[in-house]
This record gives structure tokens, sequence and C-alpha cells, in this order.
């Protein structure tokens, strides 16, 4: 089950706000970013399932897992600054794999819609270009 930040202690209304279903939505220099909170054991997403979003671990660890009936496969473990369910921006398949907290783990989920807004904000035409000309590419 996944949870919500234990330490709220020196949030007003307009620094963080405690979602209903589990997430704090925080404003840092005028942008939203949802932040969650799953510890040991929690699953963030299970394979196969829809993919909208993408996360970055802010603190914690995280394993990438393959199952099936019998087994399962450790693929990878991610750590603080690592990225997972990139592909979701990208192109929205179903996840590949599960991805599981490893002890308490901090993240905070990125959208394609975010993403797109905070990209059109780049006062830097090359570099705008570059991500419409990666993301065409992908389509294909």
């Amino acid at each position: 089950m996944n949870d919500d930040i234990d330490n709220l202690d020196g949030l007003d209304d307009d620094q963080g706000q405690l979602e209903a279903h589990g997430t704090i939505k925080r404003k840092r220099s005028g942008h939203i970013y949802n932040r969650k909170v799953y510890y040991d054991g929690d699953y963030i997403f299970h394979k196969g399932e829809e993919a909208y979003t993408a996360y970055f671990i802010e603190n914690g660890h995280a394993e990438v897992v393959l199952e099936d009936q019998d087994h399962e496969v450790i693929l990878d473990t991610l750590g603080p600054g690592d990225i997972f369910g990139e592909m979701a921006i990208i192109d929205p398949a179903p996840r590949s794999a599960s991805v599981r907290a490893v002890k308490q783990c901090t993240v905070i989920v990125i959208s394609q819609m975010e993403l797109e807004t905070k990209i059109e904000l780049i006062d830097n035409k090359p570099v705008q270009s570059l991500f419409k000309f990666l993301d065409q590419k992908f389509e294909q």
C-alpha cells in the first residue's frame, strides 16, 4: 500500500497539499509536481498495466522485476536520481516489467502532459526542436 509522506510539519497550503489518494502536490517556483511514498514491497506499478507516467526516485530504492507463476527475476535496482517508466512518456504501451519499493521509496511522478508543458517553457528553440525530434523518432 502506498502512503503519504510522514513528516508534513512546516508546510502551509501554498507549499504542499495532501490529496486523498496518497499523493502530495507541492508547488516549487510556481510549478506543481506529485510526490508519492511507497514502503517496502509496495508495487509502484505492475507489468501489463497501462502506462502514462514516468518516475524520478527522490529517496530510497526500487527493484525492476519480471515475475511469472513460478519465480521472479530482479532486472535492476534503482536509487536516488534514477528515472524509470520513461517509455510511457514516449509510447503509452503497457508496462514491460513491474517496479516495487525497497524499504521506503519517494518518487516524483512525471506525466507526458507535464513534460510537454515544461519543454514548451524552455527558452531555447534548438533544445525544444531536439525534444520534438526525439519524440517523433520514437513514435515511428
